[in-house]
């Protein structure tokens, strides 16, 4: 058996994987010495983001592939209208997380929303958590559960694939346990998304809005806290999905 290509002489997952780990690795350092170049200030939040995107899209160039491999079909109206719907199901899925917080477990405190918010922080929110939804979903639900799903079948390149969006968020500095599985159960939820509707909108949607309205500047979701909360909401979701999400035409193939 050959370490690095498959039957079909392709380059194995894991390795490109790997180059794509590569790939952000050299992006990241171009945009770093970009901006310092440049004196853009407060670039740190977006040059990491910025560098996946870059790296996905030299990855589809030296595969031959298209955005739509990885679910990216701007130009559907099936991918927009599973975009509005995941934008209003994340919102309600906050919004039941929020209130439970609020008025069932009093963990955050309604006095504190809306704290350092201003009209002129729209854009940057706006655009900061899109582009987060933007670079995670691409890199999670869409590359890694494309080229996982050959060699390991949908449902275990699903599994893998969530478990790899849980790692990513050691790098968070407020990480702590409960933050794995939290990621964990969000990742298997975005994952049968995607499995069911063949493109990357809906959990685009969900992602964006749902990490928006945590923002401090917004209701100022306390760094750690709500677990109960979260996991069940999260499980109720993936309930909801698993019973009523139809299949569409662009489905992955479970087989």
């Amino acid at each position: 058996m050959n370490l690095f290509l498959t039957n079909k002489k392709e380059l194995r997952s894991g390795w490109k994987i790997l180059r794509v780990m590569m790939l952000t690795f050299v992006f990241a350092i171009l945009i770093a010495v970009l901006a310092s170049a440049l004196n853009i200030e407060g670039a740190g939040g977006y040059a990491f983001n910025l560098a996946i995107l870059a790296a996905l899209g030299m990855e589809l160039m030296i595969s031959h592939k298209t955005p739509a491999f990885i679910g990216i079909t701007f130009k559907e109206s099936a991918f927009w209208k599973d975009f509005l719907a995941g934008l209003a199901w994340g919102g309600v899925s906050i919004g039941l997380v929020a209130a439970a917080m609020v008025f069932l477990t009093r963990e955050i405190n309604s006095g504190e929303f809306w704290q350092g918010f201003t009209l002129l922080s729209i854009p940057g929110m706006l655009l900061y958590w899109l582009l987060v939804a933007l670079t995670e979903e691409s890199l999670f639900r869409g590359y890694m559960l494309s080229i996982l799903k050959h060699p390991l079948g949908v449902r275990t390149a699903m599994v893998v694939s969530a478990v790899l969006f849980s790692a990513l968020h050691l790098l968070n500095p407020d990480y702590y346990v409960f933050a794995f599985l939290y990621a964990f159960l969000i990742g298997l939820l975005f994952g049968e998304v995607v499995v069911r509707r063949g493109n990357l909108g809906w959990v685009l949607g969900f992602h964006f809005v749902f990490n928006l309205i945590q923002d401090a500047r917004l209701l100022n979701f306390p760094v750690q806290g709500g677990e109960a909360v979260f996991t069940v909401v999260l499980l109720v979701n993936l309930a909801l999905i698993l019973w009523k999400m139809p299949r569409t035409a662009a489905a992955l193939d479970l087989d």
